[in-house]
């Protein structure tokens, strides 16, 4: 998936947004920083330093001032106060937000290019697979992820995802330990929102992981389907 900021929940009781929420994810993200602040703040130094690395990959682009947004949060690696802090950390991420909001498209189409990169640096346990699709092996199983791509329209993901599918197949095939791999699953919100499409490439929906995503009103929901299938239906 994209490079969506994330911080551990603890213990919010932010209610599930309606759809149009517009801000879900900034609002999403400033409830969570007071357990973030009570969880760090005895390394604060370090945790800022995980926030800069989520919004430096933009640092690059011309479509955020990401400079600026370091800046603003290596600033605030000092501050003692809990209410000071979540305002200055909010108010400084607020542009990366905006942006994600504003110019999707855009965001999943760096965000994407910095997921390949790190996986042909070997910084990542992803395997690149194509533009939209990755894996990794967990145990006997496979996990499949697939990367946000609004920027190229739900036909061209589609296509690329059946392709993908179809040089994972491959990809298995020739594994010497492939007989130890049972399984290929995908465990994600747009499996959540998107049950149908999950089916239509052979998979069967399995459990809801969890009630909340980081997208509004939508589950993250497992599906499956075992390699003996997947290999009968995608290996050609």
């Amino acid at each position: 998936m994209t490079e969506d900021l994330k911080i551990n929940e603890g213990d919010s009781q932010r209610q599930e947004p309606k759809v149009e929420d517009k801000d879900y994810k900034f609002n999403d993200f400033k409830d969570k920083l007071s357990y973030f602040f009570d969880q760090h703040q005895n390394d604060m130094e370090s945790a800022i330093k995980d926030l800069i690395s989520r919004v430096e990959i933009f640092i690059d682009s011309d479509f955020l001032k990401s400079k600026m947004i370091k800046e603003s949060l290596q600033e605030c690696s000092t501050i003692k106060d809990k209410d000071d802090f979540i305002n200055k950390v909010s108010s400084a991420m607020k542009p990366y937000f905006d942006f994600q909001r504003d110019s999707p498209k855009d965001f999943d189409l760096i965000a994407r290019k910095h997921s390949h990169e790190k996986a042909a640096r070997g910084e990542s346990s992803h395997k690149y697979i194509n533009e939209v699709l990755s894996y990794e092996v967990k145990e006997n199983t496979i996990a499949i992820h697939l990367a946000e791509a609004r920027d190229l329209g739900i036909i061209e993901v589609k296509r690329l995802v059946l392709s993908g599918l179809k040089d994972l197949a491959q990809i298995i095939e020739n594994r010497e330990d492939k007989e130890k791999i049972n399984e290929i699953e995908a465990e994600s919100w747009i499996v959540g929102k998107n049950p149908g499409l999950a089916e239509k490439f052979g998979f069967t929906l399995g459990e809801i992981v969890s009630e909340t995503s980081r997208m509004p009103n939508v589950p993250v929901r497992r599906a499956y389907i075992s390699t003996e299938e997947f290999l009968k239906r995608y290996l050609k």
